[in-house]
């Protein structure tokens, strides 16, 4: 089931039409159409003015994991044994890889893109030439990635990790830690940036929701128990100063910084 939400007055609908018969794993705007992947591996979208799913379904090559844009109406798919590159609702390409991707993010400032692995502490850095990938390098964290995210200004690449880890580290030297916080309890679940690239918030498996200074590593909020019992599963910023998170527990939260 996938549900859309007003942010003003807390209002939700259910989205119509014939979605996804199981667990949907991503979810990704483009415009004003929402694209979603499950574990049926399928993409299909629907309309943010109808809240409809449109008859369209693309079939992926293996379940997919998460989605990511690439600008336009390019999309980046980690799929468990490959990374899909589709555009306008098509796949385009698909690059095979060796290790099971479960987070994918890219970077519109240098064109690259970036793979967290689920069962081994790396993450892989691909240069994106049209629809093709091309591996840079390979930066190991000290977990294995259970999501990442590049900053909007394209300076840096946050991941968190299985070791309850968030990593900062620059673009322009991958092997450059900026910052290594460990405040999460258990497994860091999700991240996102706030579109000015000031702070980051977080949550984990732990129920927790940390919003962190990028520029004062020394400050940071801990909200103990944001998802109740329950581990948080998808954050992202409305603007600069506010940010909503979902969890486990069913609830949506809207959270002013």
């Amino acid at each position: 089931m996938a549900l859309s939400w007003d942010t003003t007055t807390g209002d939700n609908d259910e989205i119509k039409g014939v979605g996804h018969n199981n667990q949907v794993n991503a979810m990704l705007t483009v415009g004003d159409e929402v694209y979603t992947v499950g574990i049926d591996d399928c993409m299909k979208k629907f309309s943010t003015a109808s809240n409809e799913y449109s008859s369209y379904s693309l079939k992926l090559d293996s379940q997919p994991r998460a989605l990511c844009s690439g600008g336009g109406n390019i999309i980046f798919v980690a799929c468990m044994n490959e990374i899909s590159i589709t555009n306008e609702g098509q796949k385009e390409n698909s690059l095979l890889v060796k290790y099971e991707p479960n987070s994918i993010s890219f970077n519109s400032v240098t064109c690259e893109l970036a793979v967290g692995s689920s069962k081994e502490s790396f993450v892989y850095v691909y240069k994106v030439s049209g629809y093709n990938l091309e591996e840079i390098t390979k930066v190991s964290v000290r977990g294995t990635p259970s999501h990442l995210a590049y900053s909007p200004n394209g300076e840096l690449l946050a991941v968190g990790d299985s070791q309850r880890c968030l990593t900062v580290m620059a673009t322009k030297a991958y092997s450059v830690t900026l910052h290594s916080w460990s405040y999460h309890t258990a497994r860091v679940s999700y991240l996102a940036w706030s579109p000015d690239s000031t702070y980051i918030a977080s949550g984990g498996i732990d129920s927790n929701v940390i919003l962190w200074s990028v520029a004062d590593a020394g400050k940071k909020a801990i909200v103990k128990g944001a998802h109740p019992m329950s581990p948080v599963n998808g954050i992202v910023w409305l603007d600069n100063s506010s940010f909503v998170s979902v969890g486990s527990d069913c609830c949506t939260r809207l959270w002013d910084i």
